[in-house]
């Protein structure tokens, strides 16, 4: 079995060659890491004006069942506090 070389003039090419191949591959990965990451922020975006609209209706949920809790019960305590009132 003989050993093959390779000249310095090969090994150069071959060189640019594999250069030129990763840079195309890290711009072609990095366009779409940035078109991933614009939509994963529109995301966000839209699920922090969600949360917002969710916060809202979850106060006026906890003082609905709050008021439909707590004044019947407050009720109650005064009425057996001051039964002749």
């Amino acid at each position: 079995m003989e050993k093959q070389y390779v000249t310095k003039e090969e090994l150069k090419t071959l060189d640019t060659k594999i250069d030129g191949k990763l840079n195309t591959m890290s711009a072609t990965i990095d366009g779409k890491l940035n078109t991933m990451s614009a939509t994963i922020n529109g995301r966000f975006d839209g699920l922090e004006k969600d949360n917002k609209h969710l916060s809202k209706l979850l106060w006026w949920l906890m003082g609905i069942v709050s008021a439909g809790v707590v004044l019947p019960l407050l009720a109650l305590a005064l009425k057996i506090l001051f039964p002749k009132i």
